[in-house]
């Protein structure tokens, strides 16, 4: 009896022993896919904090209908990228600021892609100015989307909501 129960008792060990690490390891990896999405996010979110301004500029020295859209499209990509990096973030940590932050980043994401097939862009540009301005304001509080407090992510998430569309009449 004796012998069954130290047979029993060591497979327990070793199989407690391989599950915490293979847990180790899986956590390791989570991690490292969380820094990723992190400095994935670096670039893109430097870029949007100045989109208002930039776009601001263009339009106060009539710049061509195909240089913004060329802009707009690149401000859709950065916008996806933060979305993206927000959403590995949320999974990875479930930290609820980061789901907010990827909606937000979503609807400026199709503000742009929107904005970009409209052949009045220069116009609903110049309607959202503001807001863009705005939202590159609050995005140039923080240095890195870690950086990002729930409060900022809803304030984020309200101003992606005010972006609105001209309809073509």
């Amino acid at each position: 009896m004796k012998w069954i129960t130290a047979l029993v008792l060591g497979f327990f060990i070793i199989y407690s022993s391989l599950v915490t690490f293979e847990w180790y390891f899986e956590k390791e990896k989570v991690e490292s896919v969380a820094g990723y999405a992190v400095s994935l996010s670096d670039v893109p979110l430097w870029e949007l904090t100045n989109m208002g301004s930039v776009i601001e500029y263009l339009l106060e020295n009539d710049t061509s209908s195909d240089v913004l859209r060329e802009r707009v499209y690149q401000y859709s990509i950065h916008a996806r990228t933060l979305s993206y990096s927000s959403t590995i973030l949320y999974v990875s940590t479930k930290d609820e600021k980061y789901r907010l932050f990827g909606i937000a980043t979503h609807n400026l994401e199709s503000f742009f892609v929107r904005v970009g097939k409209k052949p009045n862009c220069k116009e609903v540009l110049k309607e959202n100015l503001d807001v863009l301005k705005r939202i590159g304001e609050e995005l140039k509080k923080k240095k890195r989307i870690t950086g990002l407090t729930k409060e900022d992510a809803k304030k984020i998430l309200d101003l992606s909501s005010q972006l609105r569309i001209l309809d073509e009449t």
